[in-house]
């Protein structure tokens, strides 16, 4: 508390706002920071969210190619087809088959990712609502 004699008076409450001034300046700029890494995280789960999105529809179109193409020597075995040559190299579709499967270890990634993020940001609030 601030004495009661003028010129003490001066100088302690001075002192009192000058350091309430600069934890309310800490605060502000820590809380500015929190929200700038907020932002950022944000807006990098967004993006990769529409790159994982683009993978679901690159794999619909590559499961489509999959069931219209492929063809394997087992199938024709099943069936008691023989043929003369090998069978042609697009039929195995191995083009849209390592696309399914970097689509799904990037899904795989997103979520995990996804997890450690809303984690993240679960104990950001809990720990702003604490202080509050």
């Amino acid at each position: 508390m601030c004495s009661s004699s003028p010129a003490a008076q001066d100088s302690e409450c001075s002192g009192q706002v000058s350091g309430m001034a600069l934890g309310v300046y800490f605060l502000i700029a820590r809380t500015m920071q929190i929200m700038k890494n907020l932002k950022t995280i944000t807006v990098l789960t967004i993006l990769f969210c529409m790159f994982v999105f683009a993978l679901t529809i690159l794999d619909f179109a590559a499961l489509h190619d999959i069931k219209q193409d492929y063809l394997s020597r087992y199938i024709l075995n099943y069936l008691d087809i023989t043929l003369p040559n090998d069978l042609p190299d697009w039929t195995s579709t191995k083009g849209e088959w390592h696309l399914v499967t970097f689509s799904l270890y990037s899904r795989f990634l997103f979520f995990i990712l996804n997890i450690i993020v809303l984690l993240y940001l679960y104990r950001k609030v809990a720990s702003n609502k604490r202080r509050t």
